[in-house]
């Protein structure tokens, strides 16, 4: 009877344990005054192309991206208005969180302005 239940234990900690095998990327997006930049983008870039796995923003600027496998990542930082950053070689581990909080400035780039123009519908058709 002992071995049953030693058996059972030993079966139960091995499915745990090869089903924790994951880690976490969390923190808090800032700007330059220190105020959190609520709905940003965080994404995990792959030679930078986004893999599809991130996260957003919450109100308070915080995120959190996971479950990750353990190793390394690249992890874009982006939101309209303000330059991109890409922190390379974040290491994450098994059942561990890894924090990055990262300060974003504004961008200088401008928006070209784009004039609308309402289509008026003519009279007589040229066509005809």
């Amino acid at each position: 009877m002992r071995k049953n239940y030693f058996l059972s234990f030993l079966l139960s900690f091995i499915t745990v344990a090869l089903f924790a095998q994951s880690g976490e990327i969390s923190g808090k997006l800032i700007d330059e005054n220190g105020q959190a930049i609520p709905f940003a983008n965080i994404a995990i870039v792959d030679n930078g192309v986004p893999t599809g796995v991130g996260a957003t923003t919450d109100f308070d600027g915080f995120y959190s991206i996971k479950p990750l496998n353990p190793g390394q990542y690249d992890v874009k930082f982006s939101v309209i208005g303000y330059t991109s950053v890409i922190k390379a070689g974040v290491v994450v581990k098994n059942d561990k969180t890894t924090y990055i909080d990262q300060q974003l400035s504004p961008s200088e780039t401008k928006i070209e302005e784009i004039v609308v123009v309402r289509y008026k519908t003519p009279l007589i058709d040229p066509g005809e």
